[in-house]
C-alpha cells in the first residue's frame, strides 16, 4: 500500500513538475524538439495555404485542478464559430455530462489529449505510464463520446517520433500548432492576446488556446479575435475540414517561438 500511495505521489510531482519547468522556461515545440525533420507526415502543424481557411482548437488539461471554462464554449456558439477540443481522459471523467454534450453538437470537432497529462518526451516516463497516457484516454473517449478518436494532441504538445509511430499506430492524426495563442499567461493581458493571435494569423493556421480554466482572458478576448479575422477574410473550420491529412510536408513550417509558453 504504502509504495502504490508512493508511486502516485511519483507521478503527481512529475506532472506538476513538468507545468514549473514549461512556465519557468518558456519551452514550447521549438525549445525541446530540433528533429523535426524526422516527424513522420502524421504530425500536423497547420492546414495548406492554399485557402483562408484556420482552425481554432482548444485543450481541455487536467492539471492539479480539473477545471472548465464554460465560457469559452458560449464565445463560440454565440459567434457561431466552429473549433476542435482537444479532451484529456482525466478532463472527460471529471466532467461526462459535458463530454457527451460536446459530442452531440456539430460545432465541435472532439479529439483526445492523453489521459493524465504526462509529457511522454519525459525519460521519467515508463513504457507502461507511456502505452497507459493513449489508451486510457482513447477508452474514456470512447466510452463517453461513442466513437474512437482520430485526432490526437500530446500532453503540452510535445511529440517526437516515438510519440507520432505509436499514435499512428492506433490510427491518430498527432495535431500540433503553427500559432501559440500564450492564453495560460498569467502576465498577458486581453488586448495582448488578440494581438498575439491576429497579427500571426495566416491562412493554414492552426492556433492552440485553452478551455480548461488556465485561458485567463481566452473567453473575453475569442469575440474580437473572431471578428477581427472574419474582416481579414478568415473562414473558421475544424481541424479535419482543413484537410490536413492531405497537407504536404512543405506545408508544415517551423512555429514561431512565441514570448509566452503553452501550459496546461
Amino acid at each position: 500500500m504504502r509504495q502504490r500511495g508512493g508511486l502516485r505521489l511519483f507521478h503527481l510531482a512529475l506532472s506538476i513538475g513538468m507545468c514549473w519547468i514549461w512556465v519557468e522556461t518558456g519551452f514550447g515545440f521549438d525549445a525541446k524538439h530540433s528533429d523535426r525533420n524526422r516527424l513522420p507526415a502524421s504530425v500536423v502543424f497547420n492546414g495548406p495555404s492554399t485557402s483562408n481557411k484556420i482552425a481554432l482548437t482548444f485543450d481541455a488539461c487536467p492539471g492539479t485542478e480539473v477545471t472548465f471554462d464554460r465560457e469559452v464554449i458560449h464565445a463560440l456558439e454565440r459567434t457561431g464559430t466552429p473549433a476542435t477540443l482537444f479532451l484529456s481522459g482525466k478532463w472527460m471523467e471529471r466532467f461526462p455530462e459535458a463530454t457527451r454534450e460536446l459530442a452531440k453538437n456539430p460545432m465541435w470537432e472532439l479529439g483526445f489529449h492523453g489521459h493524465a497529462h504526462y509529457d511522454l518526451t519525459s525519460p521519467n516516463v515508463s513504457q507502461k505510464l507511456f502505452e497507459r497516457e493513449f489508451d486510457s484516454g482513447a477508452r474514456v473517449f470512447k466510452r463517453l463520446t461513442g466513437k474512437d478518436p482520430k485526432l490526437f494532441r500530446p500532453p503540452y504538445a510535445t511529440v517526437d517520433r516515438k510519440i507520432a509511430l505509436a499514435a499512428e499506430k492506433r490510427g491518430l492524426l498527432t495535431i500540433e500548432y503553427d500559432i501559440a495563442s500564450g492564453d495560460p499567461d498569467p502576465k498577458l493581458s486581453k488586448r495582448a492576446l488578440v494581438e498575439n493571435v491576429v497579427s500571426r494569423a495566416k491562412p493554414g493556421s492552426i492556433i492552440i488556446f485553452h478551455m480548461n480554466g488556465k485561458g485567463k482572458h481566452t473567453a473575453r478576448a475569442l469575440p474580437e479575435i473572431i471578428q477581427r479575422l472574419k474582416a481579414r477574410g478568415f473562414e473558421f473550420v475544424t481541424v479535419s475540414e482543413l484537410n490536413v491529412d492531405r497537407a504536404p510536408a512543405a506545408s508544415r513550417p517551423t512555429p514561431p517561438v512565441s514570448h509566452t509558453s503553452e501550459t496546461p
